[in-house]
């Protein structure tokens, strides 16, 4: 008996043995047939396969097949997109990680026998158990709903039961929440996330693969990249915004640059069973951009636009401030009153709004007539009211009202009076035909068009066909046609700037993720846009506006800490409806530069529908002007004993220390022979120190700034930072020689 099991044992031992055999021998059949067989086809390349990432993969015949059974695609793997930053290296657009929830039921479904619900930290529910599981819901959605609910208002408590009950009783991939990246108030936050991490279930995703075992994450908690303004509405519409369905500002212009380089992720599909190719493409991530913009003078300027517009009620307005030498805008603020009242970036008006430029106009005139008078001291002109005759026709023009009497003045006495009347009788003067008027605006670089980095800038909409004394007698003072607010501040810099004309510059160089620079200039538009002695002269006359007898201006001379130069705007606001003029509404604007002798920065303030003149511009100019002094200079202002406001100066270079002395008419001493100069003043004197500042102008001067701030600017110049306590630096010292910088905070 023993003997014929043993015959059979051996029998059942030798099939099995041809069995698996024969079953390696059909293994390695299978294997040599793929690889040299169907190589080509699971690798993507036969031509039985069709290849869907080339771009004219519809013209194949396989295309149309539907017996086709391969297929070859691609998946695009996006680059990280490239940050803005203001010129000292802090940021101003950043990438900010938003979440989505979504709970794989099906990932919960008993496997045989085992129906246990693996929640985490040893917590095992068995789906026996009705109660447990039901507090398992419970507990989800209550945290869910206190997490959620403020931001989430539609979803309600019983919705976040019904979305987990489905997904955990019924065994069904559920979304429970997601953010919504087009509104900031519905995103799902990093802050979230951690607040969510304990609960059972989603703490599974949190715990090493080690600690998991067999067991599976069911919480999909997906990201999606966004961008964010830390700062909110200011520079809004500069900085801009690009979407599929809203594109502006250096966020579309620069789009290029920011968004990198497309990888890509190709696999074979064959038989329904998706295979990996060896042909990926990993992304490359865009560059990250340094504006020209100063977050410290956007700030001033931002708060300030924003507090003059609501007390006036405006409807908008904006202010500029422009680099004179350089060109470089360091502040650049658009604001609109919405229906709730508040005022935010919606428009970019500076560079896109076409408006009637007023009395700043008048500076261009002005430039016509003193580049073809060699002496304008000899002629004067007629002012408040004059009788003019033009081809054959009279016609009666004035100032103010209408019973005052004709008078006479001097072309600077005209300028500083903002006299329409003086001005128009100056152009008609020196250009009889408006032809010639027009055609020397043109060769100032006035009046043409020029590109930014934002784009075109219009050229202005002078009425060139018309030649009726109305339309001539307007155009020499600035109504009747529409310029861009821009364009402006582009020619009052160039006189600031000794007649050399550049255009607008809003970014200064662009870095890779090697550290790469490339650097970007302002574009030259023109050398000289007159003769020097005109120049000279014009800026006399943009003097005299605010430090003359009769300046217009004159008012706010003495609420100032540096000298400043420049042309007030007014002019009735326009009622579409209506089709006339609103008599009782403005646009009121200044545009002018600082200091006067020595100009550092260009600044054009602009608001629309307000019912005060522009002395509300100058003001809102004064003001910025102060506070960008302050914060340039680091100095503080403070009251002297006779109630006159007298600086004390905390490294300030000598040049402009000499410079604001004399404007202010004080007595002071020669500043020794170093770059920067810091004293207080005491009596009627500065007592000079020794600068903190260092002698390398290289290394950037954080005093007073946070501790992120100073690091940022720091590590931008190229140096290290050792920090000492908490609170603001309070203390500087830099090494040359190691490139490093000790900051001691307070």
């Amino acid at each position: 008996m023993a003997e014929e099991i043993n015959k059979f044992m051996k029998r059942r031992m030798v099939i099995v043995k041809f069995m698996v055999i024969a079953l390696a021998i059909l293994v390695i059949v299978k294997i040599l047939h793929l690889a040299f067989f169907q190589r080509m086809l699971y690798s993507g390349t036969s031509k039985d396969c069709l290849d869907m990432t080339v771009s004219n993969w519809r013209q194949n015949p396989l295309a149309n097949d539907s017996n086709c059974r391969c297929y070859v695609i691609q998946n695009d793997l996006t680059p990280a997109r490239g940050e803005i930053y203001d010129e000292n290296g802090r940021l101003l657009v950043a990438n900010y990680s938003i979440f989505s929830y979504t709970l794989d039921g099906r990932l919960l479904q008993p496997v045989g026998k085992n129906d246990t619900i693996y929640c985490g930290r040893k917590q095992n529910i068995s789906r026996k158990d009705a109660t447990l599981v039901k507090q398992l819901i419970e507990e989800l959605s209550q945290k869910f709903y206190a997490q959620f609910s403020s931001r989430f208002p539609q979803i309600t408590l019983n919705d976040y039961r019904a979305k987990f009950s489905k997904a955990i009783l019924e065994g069904k991939n559920t979304l429970i929440i997601r953010s919504l990246s087009s509104n900031r108030k519905r995103w799902i936050t990093y802050e979230d996330t951690a607040a969510l991490s304990n609960l059972p279930l989603i703490r599974l995703n949190y715990m090493k693969p080690g600690q998991l075992g067999r067991v599976r994450r069911c919480v999909n908690i997906s990201t999606e990249t966004v961008r964010i303004l830390p700062y909110g509405e200011m520079a809004k519409r500069l900085l801009g915004v690009k979407t599929d369905t809203v594109s502006y500002g250096l966020e579309r212009a620069f789009d290029g640059v920011l968004y990198g380089t497309l990888g890509s992720k190709n696999k074979v599909i064959v038989n329904e069973a998706s295979i990996p190719l060896k042909t990926n493409v990993l992304p490359v991530d865009g560059k990250d951009i340094y504006t020209t913009l100063n977050l410290d003078i956007q700030n001033i300027v931002h708060n300030e636009l924003t507090q003059k517009l609501r007390k006036e009620n405006a409807e908008w307005g904006c202010v500029v401030v422009m680099e004179t030498k350089t060109g470089e805008i360091k502040a650049y603020s658009n604001l609109t009153r919405t229906e709730k009242g508040v005022y935010e970036e919606t428009t970019n008006y500076a560079h896109n709004q076409m408006v009637e430029p007023g009395s700043t106009f008048k500076l261009a005139s002005i430039l016509a007539y003193l580049d073809c008078t060699p002496d304008d001291s000899v002629h004067r002109y007629p002012i408040l009211k004059h009788t003019f005759d033009y081809r054959g026709g009279s016609y009666t023009k004035w100032d103010i009202e209408e019973n005052k009497p004709e008078g006479l003045g001097y072309p600077i006495e005209a300028f500083q009076r903002s006299s329409n009347v003086g001005v128009a009788s100056m152009i008609l003067d020196k250009y009889p035909k408006f032809t010639n008027y027009l055609a020397k605006l043109d060769s100032l670089y006035i009046t043409t068009s020029f590109a930014t980095q934002l784009g075109q800038v219009k050229a202005p909409e002078l009425p060139r066909k018309r030649q009726d004394f109305h339309t001539i007698y307007n155009t020499c003072f600035g109504t009747g046609f529409r310029m861009t607010i821009l364009q402006t501040l582009v020619y009052f810099n160039a006189v600031a700037n000794n007649g050399k004309m550049i255009a607008p510059l809003f970014v200064k160089e662009m870095v890779d993720l090697r550290g790469n620079r490339t650097s970007y200039k302002a574009e030259v538009l023109k050398e000289q846009i007159c003769k020097p002695s005109t120049i000279q002269r014009a800026r006399k006359y943009l003097e005299q506006v605010v430090y003359g007898k009769d300046g217009i201006a004159k008012r706010y001379k003495d609420s100032v800490v540096v000298t400043f130069a420049g042309k007030t705007g007014t002019r009735d606001v326009w009622d579409e409806n209506a089709k006339q003029y609103l008599y009782d509404h403005n646009s009121v604007s200044f545009c002018g530069y600082f200091p006067a002798d020595n100009p550092q920065y260009t600044c054009i303030v602009y608001m629309h529908n307000v019912t005060k003149k522009s002395g509300t511009a100058v003001s809102l100019f004064a003001k910025i002007l102060n506070k960008i002094s302050n914060h340039a200079y680091g100095k503080q202002v403070i009251p002297a004993q006779n109630g006159r406001k007298l600086p004390s100066f905390i490294n300030v270079p000598a040049d402009v220390y000499e410079t604001i002395t004399l404007s202010l008419q004080i007595d002071s001493p020669t500043p020794p022979a170093t770059p920067y100069v810091s004293g207080t003043y005491k009596g009627r004197k500065f007592e000079l120190k020794e600068s903190q500042l260092p002698k390398n102008r290289n290394i950037p001067n954080v005093m007073g700034m946070s501790a992120i701030d100073a690091t940022q600017a720091l590590n931008h110049a190229g140096y290290k930072v050792l920090i000492q306590n908490r609170g603001k630096v309070q203390k500087q010292i830099n090494n040359e020689e190691q490139k490093t910088v000790t900051l001691i905070l307070k």
